[in-house]
C-alpha cells in the first residue's frame, strides 16, 4: 500500500488517521466475512495500540470502524420444542428418562448445560420450585452460585424424573447419589460427562428430526421473562448469571418490536399522560428560552 501511495508510512508508532482509514478501506475490499473483518481490524488495532498509537481507538470512538449489527439471538421456537419433547418420549429406559427431563428443565430454568450437568440432588427444591446453581460459569473468578426458578410447565416432568431416578438407583442397589442426574454404571452413580450430554442430544435429534444444542434452550427462559415484562431485564440477567444486563439483551433475548409498540401506545394513551394538558410556565408572556 505504501508503494502504491495509499499510505504514507508503515511504522505502527507513526501511523496517521488517513493511513488507518486507507487500511480499513483496503480490508473492506477483501470480501471477508464480517466476523473475520472485525477480527483483523481488532488485531491490527491492538498491535498499533501496543506501540503507543491510539489511532484505531480514535476511529472506533468516531464510529468509523465497521461493526456487525446485532443479530437476533439463536433460540428454539415453541413448535420445535414441542417436537423435541415428542422425540424424547420415544426414547426408552433411563436414557429416555434423562432426555425428557432435560428437554423440560433447560427452557424452564435458563441453566447452562454445565450448570445442570453438575447439579446435586440437594440443589433441587420442589417445595419452593427452585434450582441452586452450585457451579456457575466463571466459578471462582467472577461468578457466584445463584438460585433459579423452575417454571410451572416443567414441574410435572421434574416429579416424573425424580420417580424414575429413585427406581433407577434402587435397581442398581444404590441408596443415595450426589448427582441430580446420576450416570449409573457398575453399582456407582457419577456425574454425566460432556460427551455423555452430547450423546443424549444426538439421540433426541435422531428421534425428533430437530437439530439443536442444549444452549439453544437457554434463551427461551430469558425471552419468556422479557415478553411478559421488558422492565424485568435486570432480573432476567441475574437469573441468567450475567454481570451486565446488556449481555443478556444482545446474546440471549430481545425486546420484541411488536410488544414495544403495544406497550408504548398503551402508556401514551393512559389517562393523565398527555403532556399537552399541562404547561411548563403558567404565564402569558412569551417564552424567552429559559425555563
Amino acid at each position: 500500500m505504501k508503494e502504491d501511495g495509499c499510505i504514507m508510512m508503515t511504522n505502527p508508532k507513526r501511523l496517521k488517521r488517513d493511513d488507518a482509514l486507507a487500511i480499513l478501506n483496503d480490508f473492506k475490499g477483501m470480501n471477508w466475512k464480517q466476523s473475520y473483518l472485525e477480527k483483523m481490524i481488532s488485531t491490527l488495532g491492538l498491535f498499533v495500540g501496543y506501540q503507543g498509537n491510539p489511532v484505531f481507538k480514535e476511529l472506533a470512538s468516531a464510529r468509523l470502524i465497521p461493526r456487525t449489527p446485532a443479530q437476533p439471538p439463536k433460540s428454539i421456537g415453541r413448535d420445535q420444542l414441542k417436537t423435541l419433547s415428542e422425540g424424547a418420549e420415544k426414547l426408552t429406559g433411563w436414557h429416555g428418562d434423562v432426555a425428557r427431563f432435560l428437554v423440560a428443565i433447560f427452557p424452564s430454568t435458563g441453566a447452562r448445560p454445565s450448570e445442570l450437568r453438575m447439579a446435586r440432588y440437594e440443589d433441587l427444591d420442589i417445595m419452593n420450585w427452585t434450582l441452586h446453581i452450585r457451579h456457575p460459569k466463571g466459578e471462582g473468578r467472577y461468578a457466584l452460585p445463584r438460585d433459579v426458578p423452575i417454571l410451572e410447565e416443567a414441574r410435572k416432568a421434574v416429579l416424573r424424573f425424580l420417580k424414575a431416578r429413585e427406581e433407577r438407583l434402587a435397581k442398581a442397589g444404590i441408596d443415595t447419589a450426589e448427582p441430580l442426574i446420576p450416570r449409573v454404571k457398575i453399582g456407582k452413580a457419577t456425574y454425566y460427562t460432556v460427551p455423555g450430554f452430547r450423546r443424549m442430544q444426538l439421540s433426541i435429534e435422531a428421534a425428533s428430526g430437530v437439530d439443536f444444542r442444549w444452549k439453544d434452550m437457554r434463551p427461551i427462559f430469558i425471552q419468556r421473562i422479557l415478553d411478559k415484562d421488558p422492565s424485568k431485564l435486570y432480573e432476567a440477567a441475574v437469573l441468567a448469571g450475567h454481570m451486565n444486563p446488556y449481555t443478556t439483551l444482545r446474546y440471549y433475548a430481545t425486546i420484541r418490536n411488536d410488544l414495544a409498540i403495544e406497550r408504548v401506545q398503551a402508556m401514551m394513551s393512559a389517562p393523565g399522560f398527555n403532556s399537552t394538558q399541562s404547561k411548563l410556565i403558567e404565564r402569558k408572556a412569551p417564552i424567552t428560552g429559559y425555563a
